[in-house]
């Protein structure tokens, strides 16, 4: 994404998280996620 936007400004003046950042963040938020997912799947 950085690659084909060109020049970036602060990820704080953006309305979206920079692609590192977002990337980081859903690797974290899955990790808690995919327990409780897998769980639900498991029960029906």
């Amino acid at each position: 994404m950085e690659q084909k936007g060109g020049g970036s400004s602060p990820e704080f003046l953006s309305t979206h998280p920079a692609g590192k950042t977002r990337i980081a963040d859903l690797r974290v938020i899955s990790e808690k996620v995919l327990p409780l997912y897998e769980g639900a799947r498991v029960r029906r």
